[in-house]
């Protein structure tokens, strides 16, 4: 794929994100809170932000051998229903999109690392994204004839937004595979445990006549835990490229579309 090519898809899936993360509008709503109301409003959001870097990790099942390698784009894009976040509803987001390049590498005895992410400045924050996984296959502890394709994968990835959120996410994931000529249909179970820290200044409630109260710093973690399945499809319209699609069922849905050269 040429430079050039790159380059235009990146700003197609990366401005969306902009827009999501790094304007005013989404961060003022966290600063809208006092620390003891902070968590009910902010934990929605966290889980929403846990599913969607969890996911989009594979479109196969099957280990790279030994020095075969992946690398492409894909996008991650949380939906957002109405009503499911205050803080989100309040900014107008309807959809998260979570855009990565991602490569890996295959490594002996069934094994596969990757490293994805993303890194920009908008309107004087810098939103980055950075996360690197292990991917082990067991399907040679299944020693049966036609027998899908098994492996398991655990992963880590550090978040920053502005000033205001630093996030961490580990998942762990276990996946299945088949492939039947150029199509091959993929499934799997993820867990996602994520950590949230908002640094703001809150400013209480003024009563007139009195003047306002001096501003308030706040400094909260939030940790939740989520679970998805997810089921998608991967397509080799030509040798070594790969076109792949999957839904990933959670508290809230997301779904991953991606293009990679992949030479086994």
């Amino acid at each position: 794929m040429r430079l050039n090519v790159i380059i235009v898809l990146l700003v197609i899936l990366v401005f969306p994100l902009s827009q999501a993360m790094a304007d005013d509008n989404l961060f003022d709503q966290f600063q809208d809170y006092a620390a003891d109301e902070i968590d009910a409003y902010a934990t929605p959001v966290v889980e929403a932000f846990g599913i969607g870097v969890g996911s989009g990790l594979y479109h196969t099942a099957r280990t790279h051998g030994t020095l075969g390698f992946d690398v492409g784009l894909r996008a991650m894009m949380v939906l957002i229903p109405q009503g499911k976040s205050a803080i989100l509803d309040s900014a107008d987001v309807k959809l998260v999109p979570l855009p990565v390049i991602q490569a890996s590498v295959g490594l002996p005895m069934d094994f596969e690392v990757m490293a994805r992410g993303f890194s920009f400045s908008f309107q004087d924050k810098t939103v980055s994204l950075y996360g690197a996984a292990v991917k082990k296959s067991l399907s040679s502890l299944i020693p049966i004839p036609g027998f899908p394709d098994v492996s398991a994968m655990i992963a880590y990835h550090s978040f920053k937004g502005g000033d205001v959120l630093t996030a961490s996410v580990l998942s762990f994931d276990a996946m299945v595979s088949k492939t039947f000529l150029v199509i091959s249909p993929y499934a799997g179970f993820g867990l996602d445990r994520t950590s949230m820290k908002v640094e703001y200044a809150y400013q209480p409630p003024s009563v007139p006549p009195l003047p306002p109260p001096p501003e308030v710093p706040v400094s909260h973690t939030i940790k939740v835990s989520t679970g998805r399945f997810t089921v998608g499809l991967n397509l080799t319209p030509v040798p070594f490229v790969k076109i792949f699609a999957d839904y990933t069922f959670a508290k809230f849905s997301e779904a991953t579309a991606g293009l990679a050269i992949s030479i086994r």
